[in-house]
């Protein structure tokens, strides 16, 4: 899936671009986001007027949205979660230099083709790539063959990363992913790390 825009993505679009990833046969809200503005942690949200407020209120930096919806423990624990969602992360500075690190980008979007069948989005993150896929997947934990794991589901997902990637990705996201914290950046919005503040904290500079 492409965002094919003459100029930089407003967030409005962005916005609306990711959420057409998501699973149309799961509930939509209430899910999360995280800004810049709450230090990176998660606030409840039910609708995009609600999200697009907090973005702004954080001037779009590090504008995040959860991959999966807001469920109960009650739920997660007694009817389970589909990884319906793949979310992989390539981070730059794991690597040596500009070439290695556009190398696997590309074997990686290979890899999905082959594997998988099928062709992510590839967003710039500004320090990296994320890889996003809309998959058919089921709740692992309802078939017998794989109770005997503990969050097979979740499992999953992070194995899939750690393949997809031949064990090169981002390993403090796909160890640590699970659908609580699977947190996709928002096109138009700012990463933090790469904007210039001033003494009062406004931002003097956005690179390209």
């Amino acid at each position: 899936m492409t965002l094919e825009l003459l100029a930089p993505p407003t967030v409005e679009d962005g916005l609306e671009f990711i959420l057409s990833h998501f699973d149309d046969s799961e509930p939509m809200w209430p899910r999360t986001i995280s800004t810049y503005a709450t230090g990176g942690r998660q606030r409840i949200v039910r609708n995009p007027m609600e999200v697009l407020v907090w973005f702004k209120a954080s001037k779009l930096l590090n504008s995040r949205i959860s991959a999966y919806p807001k469920y109960t423990d009650y739920y997660v624990n007694h009817t389970g979660i589909a990884p319906s969602l793949l979310l992989v992360d390539l981070d730059r500075e794991q690597f040596a230099s500009d070439e290695e690190f556009e190398l696997v980008a590309t074997k990686t979007y290979s890899n999905f083709k082959e594997i998988l069948g099928s062709e992510p989005t590839q967003l710039r993150t500004g320090g990296g790539y994320h890889f996003i896929l809309r998959q058919n997947a089921f709740i692992f934990e309802k078939y017998e063959e794989f109770k005997k794991f503990d969050q097979p589901s979740r499992r999953f997902m992070r194995w899939e990363e750690e393949l997809l990637t031949n064990g090169k990705g981002d390993q403090n996201h796909w160890s640590t992913v699970s659908f609580n914290n699977c947190m996709l950046r928002v096109p138009g919005s700012l990463n933090a790390n790469l904007v210039r503040f001033d003494d009062k904290h406004n931002i003097v500079d956005i690179p390209p």
